[in-house]
Parts: structure tokens; C-alpha cells; sequence
């Protein structure tokens, strides 16, 4: 929210660099990596590739713009491009202290270092947690298909869970004796954000990793 410019300069002038380069190369396949921030606050779950489109930030305007251009190249210009919009990536070597980074990685480290995980409002917040390992499954998948190019994905599991739930899997796997606490909403925050993954299985994508087996990952870094 802090750095539009920023947002602009890398994900739109930046895509649209690599997309010059791209057409240039003669690229066989173009994998742009958008957000689920481009649907905003949705009016609906769980939320498919149709929802309307209504970003709340810079970052989420910024990679919509993207997504644009993408889908222009490919109808202007032939270029073999695939958008997908992931949810909430979680990967063990989120650095916790990056503004970027999840609520996993921040909570991972609290509670590695036996403080109480603070989660904003009641903690009743949904979402729809992806392990990195799925995603890159994704990524793969989708070079390979012919029926992708063109078009839009989300990659998520379909499943939600609770920031409350979330911070109880955490302190469960390290074994402390430690409690969820609430601090005040924070502001902007979306209520309850789920992907509707119906299209993404359609071409074969089949999210493999339960939340709570991604987790134990962390425990070792």
C-alpha cells in the first residue's frame, strides 16, 4: 500500500519489458504470476476466475494491469501467454521480517521463539493457503497444455481455514503451550477469501499438499 510507484514500475512496466523480450525470442510459453488481490473484497465465495475484478491496492491494480497486457500479447501478437492468480503461498524460507511475507511465516516465528501468535481481530478471517510445492505443479502443468494459453487460472486448493485454526496448527506442531492473541482488525483486511479451483482441475491441476503437512516443512529450517 506504502510504495505505488514500485508496484507499477516492476509489475506493470516490468511485464511489459519481459513480455517485449518474450515476443522478441519467439518464447514458446509466457507464465505470468498475478494475485487473488486483483478480485478485491469479494462479493462472493468462493470465487472463480469470473469474479468481478476490483482491486484494493496498488499491488493488486498493479498485477491486473499485468494480466492485461498478457492476455493483449496473446490476442495481438500470438504470444503463448498463461496467467494465474495464487491465493496464499507459503514456502519454508519466508523471511518473516519482509512486508511481503504471510501471516505463516510470522507466526511460525513467534511461536518458534515462544511468543503468543497475534492475530488481527477475532481471527475468524478465512483463507486459502497453498503450499509452494503445489504451485509449482501449477506452473508446470500449465507450460505444458496447449488449452492454457489464452487464459486465466487460480491456483489455491479450494479449501479455507481459519486465521484462528491456522495459529492453532502452528502452536500444536511445535508443542508449546502457548495461546492465540487478538489485536485490533486490521485495516483493509478482507473477511473470508477461498479460490474456486474448478477451472485449474480441468486441465488436470490437483493440489496434493494437506496445510498441515506443509507446515511440519518448516520445522526443520
Amino acid at each position: 500500500m506504502q510504495e505505488p510507484l514500485f508496484d507499477a514500475q516492476n509489475n506493470v512496466f516490468g511485464t511489459l519489458n519481459l513480455l517485449e523480450a518474450a515476443r522478441e525470442a519467439d518464447l514458446e510459453r509466457f507464465v505470468y504470476f498475478s494475485s487473488a488481490a486483483v478480485y478485491g473484497n469479494p462479493v462472493e465465495v468462493p470465487i472463480s476466475e469470473e469474479h468481478p475484478q476490483d482491486p484494493l491496492s496498488p499491488y493488486g491494480t498493479s498485477k491486473l494491469s499485468g494480466e492485461k497486457y498478457c492476455l493483449m500479447y496473446n490476442q495481438a501478437y500470438g504470444l503463448p501467454t498463461t496467467c494465474i492468480r495464487p491465493f496464499n503461498i507459503y514456502s519454508p524460507r519466508q523471511d518473516p521480517s519482509n512486508p511481503y511475507s504471510g501471516v505463516i511465516s510470522k507466526f511460525m516465528e513467534r511461536v518458534r521463539n515462544d511468543q503468543n501468535p497475534i492475530a488481527f481481530g477475532d481471527g475468524e478471517q478465512t483463507r486459502d493457503f497453498i503450499s509452494v510445492h503445489d504451485i509449482i505443479d501449477m506452473v508446470e502443468l500449465v507450460i505444458k497444455k496447449k488449452e492454457a494459453v489464452g487464459e486465466v487460472f487460480n491456483a489455491a486448493t479450494g479449501r479455507s481455514t481459519t486465521i484462528n485454526e491456522l495459529a492453532e496448527i502452528i502452536i500444536e506442531l511445535f508443542g508449546k503451550d502457548l495461546n492465540v492473541e487478538h489485536g485490533e482488525p486490521l485495516a483493509g483486511d478482507i473477511m473470508h477469501s477461498l479460490a474456486d479451483i474448478s477451472k485449474s482441475r480441468k486441465i488436470g491441476f490437483v493440489p496434493k499438499i494437506e496445510l498441515k503437512q506443509g507446515l511440519e516443512e518448516f520445522l526443520n529450517v
